[in-house]
């Protein structure tokens, strides 16, 4: 018996029981008599989490399946799918195997089964109608205590997921109604699924209609939340037409704080993860997490003196801003009256898709770890994350070996890493579930011997053998300021140091004079990525020549030792002689210098780009002299270096801007108003009155210059009432390309349509709110992503687009198909029935997903 089992043991047993909400005979007690209810908290650090959702992960009971009331059915994507608790519990051996050590589920409360206007079920858990009940779909009290149980068996950790901000759907209020009376344009929603109401006091309490509802002041009466830069409105009107709760009533904290502290007691969860936090006043998460009768007060009763709660707070991060951070920092308080000790990364997340999926800059990383490190009282309890429910896959938007990257990042960097259902199996679908049929599944998902579990097991063994990555510092070594490439960073704890480096780039790139902070001797050990040990330069730096998407990681061997100088990228005998203009370069520039080492030739790199290097001759007497061109449309930063290949000797960075006004060509392109109906004019947009006309193209203002295409749909509408990170809502746009001299497809499996006549697509590009990737045929995911401007004002959407990106040499002769539709959040189109709904489309369900297409020719 171990120390910490033997300390469980002379806890007192629980003075309370939560009802079971629908028992099927009597669970195996997996407690012994709650032997292994209750165990102390880990070193959070130190844990890996795996995240799964309750419906989606195993179906372990087959007889709570179905409950009756048409909200069964794994064929639909909206609907439950079989998943319990009994079926986490079943697959333990998969999780463990992976290298986690704590298993974090989606919540499993009683939930509304249905939602008629949504046309929706909750089988994701967070539509609450009782908050003290486990969900009839997922099992019994005893089966969610029997998970915590098997869990601390193996040493494991178990970390319930909760919500304070709101129930299910249960009422709502017309959108004409302005008052501030709670019952004008009151109205009931969703009857009988399986409830009328929210049950136990006070949530019970919600039809303002009846005076004693009223006085309770349970909710907040109000309608959806559009405007998501008032914050009284942020923290009052309803999410995604969820009953608001007012979390500012002294009966609404007391009754959370029985209620999540008895799931502790009760069920022995050893951490929360905390839903929709920013939607709630930081005032409540004082009193509910400190105040004596709090949360951790309860969980020291239980033994548990270090429990966790890390909390979401998802607000948009652009590139280069602190907006989702502003918004973190009022949730984790003041070191002198703390709030979380922990939030999900979610702008390090936003950060990983735009570097490692779309190709953006890498120094854009280097920002955002900044940011990190700056805000969080500990940045090694961070909550990092790769893919959740709630947001498009990884693999939806970029390709397998940047989804390894991505993952050892997220294995290597300061926080608690979090591996999602279907992460080891590479799953492009949020919400497939993992068990055979279950939704999207045919066949079992739990291979031990898939591609990415192996890798994410190699990764774990990694941080789990080097105390750096789980405790250490942070030191970004080099980035790349312009485009994809180089990122390297130094974790550092004690006298261990672990180097990760990363090239972003589908190019081989070049690492230039990377200061290491070592002594030349004893060097690097390799870890990932190859056998060989790099040898470093005399001043302790290290250029390699890096393979497109490589990963590696090395440790400081024990000689190396940390210098305190770092060394400069540059010191070497390259020598630049002239002297660049201030101003933007206008026309070709010619730099020359001198060069007195062995080699013969020089190569020219731009922005780190290895495959695109130009050969620079070096004369008898060490001149050389090389041009820097000005070829592409608009005003673009550069960083050039020169590079000795032979001796491994690199030269000064150049920076410089070129600036080109006039393009090679450009053309308007119209297309008629209200046309926005399908292909066969049977389409009709959802009946949701936020649906305005974000579908119809008006019309394309296109041009290009050098490496650069430049697409301006001007759109009836554009709007961004759902807070979308890509500034738009309410429509997807896919963009065909029938590239020159290529064999294409006539037919999209993506759309499920056809190409116009004589089209044939090579590449594809996907945008909407939350996702923006480039494909090529049938289904490669590749970078070079454009950038998206959305200029609601001027109803407009820009997307700039790179010709290298597609392996184009010009861009002459390139047609565009641009289709739209819309996709849900997740990132999967949105629902077409036969008659519609107020979030779904009416057509034809196996139809193509367009409602209105323009072709765009390029001569």
């Amino acid at each position: 018996m171990t120390n910490r089992m033997a300390w469980a043991l002379a806890l007192p047993l629980a003075s309370t029981v939560l009802v079971p909400a629908n028992a099927q005979g009597p669970a195996a007690d997996l407690c012994e008599q709650d032997r292994y209810l209750h165990t102390a908290s880990p070193d959070w650090r130190d844990q890996i989490i795996y995240f799964l959702m309750l419906d989606r992960f195993e179906d372990g009971d087959q007889s709570n399946n179905d409950q009756g009331l048409n909200e069964y059915d794994p064929a639909d994507s909206h609907k439950y799918s079989g998943g319990d608790i009994k079926g986490v519990i079943d697959r333990l051996d998969y999780i463990e195997g992976l290298g986690a050590t704590a298993v974090w589920t989606t919540p499993p409360v009683a939930n509304q089964w249905w939602s008629e206007e949504a046309k929706f079920s909750g089988y994701h858990g967070y539509w609450a109608r009782d908050f003290t009940k486990v969900d009839e779909h997922y099992g019994t009290i005893q089966d969610f205590k029997n998970l915590s149980c098997a869990l601390h068996k193996r040493e494991m950790y178990h970390v319930m997921d909760i919500v304070v901000n709101h129930t299910g759907d249960f009422f709502d209020y017309d959108k004409s109604a302005i008052t501030h009376d709670p019952v004008t344009g009151f109205r009931a929603t969703n009857p009988g699924s399986p409830t009328n109401a929210p049950e136990g006091f006070p949530f019970n309490l919600n039809d303002p209609r009846r005076s004693e509802d009223r006085d309770a002041g349970a909710y907040n009466w109000t309608g959806e939340l559009y405007n998501y830069h008032d914050r009284n409105r942020e923290l009052t009107e309803q999410l995604a037409n969820l009953d608001d709760i007012d979390t500012t009533k002294p009966a609404v904290r007391e009754a959370f704080k029985q209620i999540y502290g008895d799931w502790i007691t009760n069920t022995g969860v050893d951490a929360f993860r905390v839903d929709t936090v920013k939607y709630v006043e930081p005032q409540f998460f004082e009193d509910f997490i400190y105040a004596d009768n709090g949360i951790l007060k309860r969980a020291q009763s239980t033994g548990r003196d270090d429990f966790l709660l890390f909390g979401e707070v998802k607000e948009n991060a652009p590139m280069f801003s602190l907006a989702g951070e502003s918004k973190m920092i009022l949730y984790y308080g003041l070191p002198t009256r703390p709030l979380f000790p922990s939030l999900i990364s979610f702008p390090l997340q936003e950060e990983m898709i735009r570097v490692l999926g779309q190709g953006q800059p890498t120094s854009a990383m280097t920002y955002r770890l900044n940011a990190l490190m700056l805000i969080n009282p500990d940045p090694n309890l961070a909550v990092n994350f790769v893919d959740n429910h709630d947001v498009p896959r990884f693999l939806s938007q970029g390709n397998l070996p940047a989804f390894k990257q991505s993952m050892a990042l997220m294995f290597s960097l300061p926080g608690i890493p979090v591996v999602y259902q279907g992460n080891a199996q590479a799953f492009e679908e949020p919400r497939r579930a993992m068990f055979a049929g279950g939704n999207g599944t045919s066949e079992s998902q739990f291979n031990t011997n898939s591609e990415m579990y192996r890798f994410i097991q190699k990764m774990a063994k990694i941080r789990k053998d080097h105390p750096a990555l789980r405790r250490g510092g942070l030191t970004v070594l080099a980035h790349n300021a312009m485009s994809p490439g180089v990122f390297a960073f130094r974790r550092d704890e004690g006298a261990q140091s672990v180097f990760v480096i990363l090239n972003t780039s589908e190019k081989r790139t070049l690492l230039a004079g990377m200061p290491t902070g070592l002594k030349r001797t004893g060097g690097l050990e390799p870890l990932f990525g190859t056998q060989s040990a790099p040898t470093l330069s005399a001043d302790g730096s290290l250029t390699l020549e890096l393979d497109p998407r490589a990963i590696l990681m090395f440790a400081a061997s024990k000689e190396s030792g940390i210098r305190n100088a770092q060394s400069a990228i540059g010191a070497s005998e390259i020598a630049l002689e002239s002297s660049l203009p201030d101003a933007a370069l206008t026309d070709p520039f010619q730099l020359f210098g001198q060069f007195d080492g062995p080699d013969k030739e020089l190569l020219l790199i731009v922005d780190g780009d290895l495959d695109y290097a130009r050969s620079v001759p070096v004369g008898k007497d060490g001149k050389w002299t090389v041009t820097l061109g000005v070829e592409d449309v608009g005003t673009h930063d550069h960083i050039a270096q020169l590079y000795a290949p032979e001796s491994s000797i690199v030269g000064p960075q150049i920076a410089y801007t070129t600036q080109r006004d006039g393009a090679d060509w450009s053309f308007a392109f119209a297309d008629p108003a209200n046309d926005d109906t399908g292909l066969t004019g049977n389409f009709r947009a959802p009946t949701d009155p936020s649906f305005e006309g974000q579908f119809d193209i008006l019309g394309a203002d296109v041009s290009h210059g050098g490496d650069i295409l430049e697409m301006k749909l001007s759109m009836r509408e554009t709007t961004a009432q759902w807070h979308p990170s890509n500034g738009f809502d309410h429509v997807s746009i896919t963009t065909f390309f029938d590239l020159p001299s290529e064999k294409g497809l006539d037919f999209s499996d993506e759309i499920n349509a056809p190409m116009p006549e004589g089209f044939e697509w090579s590449a594809m590009h996907t945008v909407f709110g939350w996702g923006n990737s480039m494909t090529r045929a049938p289904d490669q995911k590749i970078g070079g992503a454009p950038e998206v401007f959305a200029d609601l004002a001027n109803d407009t959407i820009t997307l700039s687009f790179s010709a290298r990106a597609l392996g184009l040499a010009s861009w002459e002769g390139v047609r565009l198909y641009v289709t739209t539709f819309d996709r849900e959040g997740e990132g999967g189109f949105r629902n077409t029935t036969p008659e519609g709904g107020p979030m779904a489309f009416r057509g034809d369900p196996d139809g193509p997903k367009i409602m209105d297409d323009l072709v765009i020719a390029i001569p």
